[in-house]
């Protein structure tokens, strides 16, 4: 990520929206869809970490954790299953995700291609990236990139406030950039695989 300083600062509220799907080879040759464990995306700053990646719990789960700003403190978990038998996200396609944290660092919850998923029972959360620092596809333990993940990745936003249900539809069906057009504190999108650019965007 090109700067973590624009990224939301502890007691505001945002939404994390993107388009992913498993590497396709890896479906070939290995055998893995929505079950490859890795992270997505993950920045530490201003007293917020957030850390979001696919993880290999029954056929596939999509795993989140946010933080006070340090590699687990003060953690909020929220994991969904994605796989067969249970949302049965075809591994050769792209899904949509928006996941809500309110002021008090709370995921308030998340919806896969426009349709809310409560959470599962068992929770669990990739370690946050090194304080002060953002990525994509890994995250930085003292300096050092690991629990990579394989996949694409396109229109990742980090917009401000908690989307509302039709909100998230709009951008999933418009893209972000259309969708949330105005200035606003902090975005950030990828366009295209692991492509990424500093913009900013608010809601109408």
């Amino acid at each position: 990520m090109a700067s973590v300083s624009h990224m939301p600062s502890a007691g505001d509220e945002f939404t994390v929206c993107f388009w992913y799907k498993p590497d396709d080879q890896l479906a070939v040759t290995h055998g893995y869809g929505w079950d490859w464990a890795g992270q997505i995306a993950s920045w530490s700053a201003n007293g917020i970490g957030f850390a979001v990646g696919s993880y290999n719990t029954g056929t596939g789960t999509m795993i989140v954790r946010t933080t006070d700003g340090t590699t687990t403190g003060n953690s909020n978990l929220y994991n969904i299953n994605v796989g067969a038998g249970a949302l049965d996200l075809p591994p050769d396609e792209f899904a949509h995700f928006a996941i809500t944290v309110n002021s008090a660092r709370e995921i308030t919850g998340m919806w896969v291609n426009g349709e809310y998923v409560a959470k599962t029972t068992g929770t669990t959360g990739y370690n946050v990236t090194d304080a002060n620092t953002g990525i994509f596809g890994a995250r930085f333990t003292n300096g050092v990139a690991g629990n990579g993940n394989s996949g694409f990745l396109d229109d990742f936003a980090v917009i401000k406030g908690q989307l509302t249900e039709a909100e998230i539809r709009k951008v999933m069906t418009l893209g972000v950039a259309v969708a949330i057009p105005e200035p606003s504190t902090f975005a950030l999108l990828v366009v295209g695989c692991w492509l990424c650019c500093l913009c900013r965007r608010m809601r109408r």
